[in-house]
């Protein structure tokens, strides 16, 4: 994706905003803003409970989004600046483990970072080599080894991620972090390695459990991105068939209205992505994937 922002022409390239700001921000970038310098191995105990706040800086040029990143989906646009604003807050040098990293899609975030992977690679997909082939509840490093790990869209694929949580817990840093996130509405993938989904409150509880402090959970996409899966999925799978619809008034009634809503129910999926890159709405509804932060006290 980005070989395809930078062949853009100016003309198509689009501007994005964060949180509940819809001005235009195509010259600006995200950076975490925290009370804590995150990569170390120490932190201020007043501010475990603090969310990390996030404010905006000044983008390169080079970094401007075009109308072809605009399509991926709104969850995939928000993770991709999320961890990139993760990967800007730790110090320069950290040593960071991507656990389940798979094919390693956000590798070139942490440029400037001493990066390491671990992954189980069972699942019928594209990997790149891992520098660790385990079982994520066992990782063969030492304790206390790592300034911050990723963890992102794995949970939900861990049939004990109790154990994982603790394991995580040995390998990092005192006062080092974690970047996790994982789906609270989501269709079945990856199977069968599809265990779980995750409200805020299961976060929060395994995550304590395990020993870690959460610093913040909060939504990656915001209410307008749920409803883009809805009804992609909608146009995706509602059958058009009478029969399958129970046949009968109803069944012929529903068949003849999707004829006519499922083309609609595309172009809403597409304005409902864009609404949500421009202000992710929080009030109401519900994410389709939580973010969690968490720190090793």
């Amino acid at each position: 994706m980005r070989a395809e922002a930078n062949s853009c022409s100016k003309s198509t390239f689009l501007s994005f905003s964060l949180v509940s700001d819809s001005r235009v921000m195509a010259d600006r970038r995200i950076k975490w803003l925290s009370p804590i310098q995150f990569g170390g191995s120490s932190f201020d105990a007043e501010v475990q409970s603090r969310a990390w706040k996030v404010r905006l800086e000044h983008l390169q040029p080079s970094a401007m989004v075009c109308y072809e990143e605009q399509m991926v989906s709104p969850s995939r646009y928000w993770l991709d600046k999320e961890i990139g604003a993760f990967a800007a807050s730790l110090r320069s040098g950290s040593l960071v483990l991507d656990a389940g990293a798979g094919n390693q899609r956000y590798r070139g975030k942490f440029d400037g970072h001493r990066y390491e992977s671990a992954d189980f690679e069972m699942v019928d997909k594209k990997y790149e080599p891992s520098t660790y082939v385990c079982d994520l509840a066992s990782i063969p490093v030492e304790d206390d080894r790592y300034d911050a790990v990723l963890f992102s869209q794995v949970m939900e694929h861990l049939p004990d991620p109790a154990s994982v949580l603790a394991e995580l817990r040995r390998v990092l840093k005192p006062g080092g972090t974690i970047f996790c996130s994982a789906p609270l509405f989501y269709e079945e993938h990856e199977k069968p390695y599809d265990f779980y989904r995750y409200t805020q409150f299961g976060f929060r509880r395994l995550f304590e459990d395990a020993g870690l402090t959460v610093v913040e959970t909060r939504w990656l996409e915001g209410f307008m991105g749920t409803a883009y899966l809805q009804m992609t999925w909608l146009a995706k799978y509602m059958p058009l068939s009478p029969k399958a619809l129970g046949g009968g008034i109803a069944g012929w009634t529903m068949a003849a209205v999707l004829v006519v809503l499922k083309p609609s129910l595309r172009l809403l999926a597409s304005l409902a992505a864009r609404c949500d890159k421009n202000n992710r709405y929080t009030a109401k509804g519900y994410p389709s994937s939580y973010v969690v932060l968490a720190l090793k006290p």
